[in-house]
């Protein structure tokens, strides 16, 4: 798969640098190089459907993470320090991920609480699908949650994993299964899962969906049985698109739909990720709050990251500038309103073709 040579290729890459860094002493620049290696093997492992080779790249990731830890004594400071000096980007807890409380508590109810008394098998619903649009952080709220978890996650794209067009297909999706038999606390999360649960559709992926449909369902029911703690989820931006044969008792039959942020939420993603910022009017944040009504958490964080970009960008004697209102003007001038009519359309046809309130919907704020 081309996505897993690329990381292999950067891999080799890191560690090449870590070799050159070494030999001329510097340090620093090993053990970030040697951290980033850790990371593409973890990633790595993640991504191949071979045990045997997943296996491979856990113990080089621990290897390469045990070896960065031997050089921190020549660069004299602690591994906490010298995190912060290479800004390592770590998933958040999942009690710390900003918004959707009512989803947050369900998870905590059917999901975290049952895996950590190891009675997963308890759930009355097999597999989770969270949708909603692009750029509201599905895939954070999974990386959080797998974080609480203190889960193996593997994050599987269907189209990017499995062609449509391969005999190898069923084979493949064993070898991913059988992963769950060999190890306990493991996350299967299936991102733009469309391509395979196609809704209508009668092509080649259509055959490749009754393979996948036929065997994700055997999976499913029998990795329940093993007493482990394993969980499937997905995630879609476009659920009326998938067949609804993948709604069933059995398969994805806990539906939650994950929300543009409300005005609460968006405050606190802004509050986080504008901390340290000055702004000439105190209340621009509470300002911006109605103003960005519409954002999905995507935006919001676009908005921050501009925000701070200005501040940078008129900096004076090493002290960023003050963010003043025509600033912020500027801005949002440029970044424009943002309102996916058409998905909330879609989505509420779907849930209507349902014919059941399967949904976690969140008290809109808004």
């Amino acid at each position: 798969m081309q996505e897993i040579d690329e990381k292999k290729k950067s891999l080799t890459q890191s560690q090449n640098a870590v070799n050159l860094a070494v030999a001329v002493e510097d340090f620093y620049g090993a053990y970030m190089n040697l951290l980033s290696a850790s990371d593409l093997a973890k990633d790595i492992a993640s991504m191949t459907l071979s045990v045997d080779e997943t296996k491979e790249y856990e113990d080089l990731a621990k290897k390469l993470e045990e070896d960065a830890k031997a050089i921190l004594p020549k660069l004299k400071i602690n591994s906490e320090e010298a995190n912060k000096l290479v800004h390592r980007k770590k998933p958040k807890g999942f009690d710390k991920f900003v918004g959707e409380e009512r989803l947050k508590d369900y998870l905590t109810k059917s999901v975290i609480k049952p895996w950590k008394e190891h009675n997963l098998a308890s759930r009355t619903k097999s597999a989770i699908l969270l949708y909603g649009p692009e750029g509201v952080s599905k895939t954070v709220l999974v990386q959080s949650l797998i974080q609480e978890l203190n889960a193996t996650g593997y994050f599987i794209e269907p189209i990017r994993n499995f062609s449509p067009y391969s005999e190898t297909t069923k084979e493949k999706m064993k070898s991913l299964f059988k992963l769950a038999e060999e190890k306990d606390n493991v996350v299967f999360y299936f991102t733009k899962p469309n391509a395979f649960f196609p809704n209508g559709k009668k092509d080649e992926s259509h055959d490749t969906f009754k393979i996948f449909y036929k065997l994700l369902k055997k999976e499913i029911k029998r990795v329940r049985k093993l007493n482990k703690n394993i969980l499937f989820i997905a995630s879609s931006a476009a659920p009326d698109k998938m067949n609804p044969k993948m709604f069933a008792k059995g398969l994805f039959d806990d539906l939650l739909r994950v929300h543009h942020p409300d005005r609460y939420t968006r405050k606190g993603l802004m509050e986080e990720r504008l901390a340290g910022v000055e702004f000439e009017d105190k209340e621009t944040i509470d300002k911006l709050v109605p103003i960005t009504h519409g954002y999905i958490s995507k935006e919001v964080s676009r908005l921050c990251r501009r925000i701070k970009h200005t501040a940078s960008l008129y900096a004076k004697d090493g002290k960023d500038a003050i963010i003043t209102k025509e600033m912020i003007d500027r801005i949002m001038m440029d970044l424009g309103p943002m309102d996916d009519i058409e998905f909330k359309k879609n989505v509420d046809a779907f849930e209507a073709s349902l014919g059941k309130d399967i949904s976690i919907i969140n008290d809109n704020h808004d």
